[in-house]
């Protein structure tokens, strides 16, 4: 491929340009925080984090969690008894 330049400036085909956008958009994302938010990370963020870091660190513990909780009511009659009370619980609503 021959490169043409104007004044010493690489001219770059269209497709190269669309190309390179597309790959910097899928790499980040912006998100907005609150000021609470951002210093709630903060403070949890270790020194070499990044706030990705931190972000995904907090995701795998609660997916670890959620993970560790699935199946403990397994062969137990736990789940149908807090059906019962759920039902009881909605029979009382509006009731004084």
């Amino acid at each position: 491929m021959n490169a043409l330049a104007v004044s010493g400036i690489p001219i770059v085909p269209a497709e190269t340009i669309c190309i390179q956008r597309r790959i910097q958009m899928c790499m980040s994302k912006t998100i907005r925080l609150k000021e609470e938010t951002h210093a709630a990370l903060q403070a949890l963020k270790g020194e070499d984090e990044t706030f990705d870091d931190v972000i995904s660190r907090l995701v795998a513990e609660r997916r670890e969690r959620i993970d560790a909780g699935a199946g403990l009511w397994e062969g137990t009659d736990a789940a149908e008894k807090a059906r019962e009370v759920r039902q009881q619980m909605k029979r009382g609503v509006g009731r004084q």
